[in-house]
């Protein structure tokens, strides 16, 4: 399966370390994995990086920007429609993004037929 996780990832956060053992977990099982990873205080801008274990990061949006957010969600929802996967996880917690934008990209995954989990 192509699966992509939305959360953060790599960085010191008990949800990152959780979608990063995930990530793992699910590669070692043969599946393609895909992350779209909040960006951090040393990638600062959006970037495309390959981990280790040959999981594809795409670091695109940011916690303390509302409107960054926003436009970094809208990113992931363009290359989704393009890249069609089998399912989207999202790992959510309040403090991540703000609601309404939650929202927004499960509305817009929705239209575009790919099953998520939350």
């Amino acid at each position: 399966m192509n699966i992509v996780l939305v959360s953060t990832y790599k960085t010191d956060c008990g949800i990152a370390t959780y979608t990063e053992n995930l990530a793992k977990a699910l590669k070692a099982d043969g599946h393609s994995v895909y992350v779209f990873a909040e960006l951090t205080k040393t990638k600062k801008l959006p970037s495309t990086e390959t981990d280790e274990c040959g999981i594809t990061i795409f670091r695109s949006w940011h916690r303390q920007m509302v409107y960054g957010a926003q436009l970094g969600l809208r990113s992931i929802v363009k290359s989704l429609e393009k890249s069609k996967p089998d399912v989207v996880h999202i790992s959510h917690e309040f403090g991540i993004f703000p609601d309404e934008n939650l929202w927004a990209l499960v509305r817009d995954l929705n239209s575009l037929e790919i099953p998520r989990t939350i």
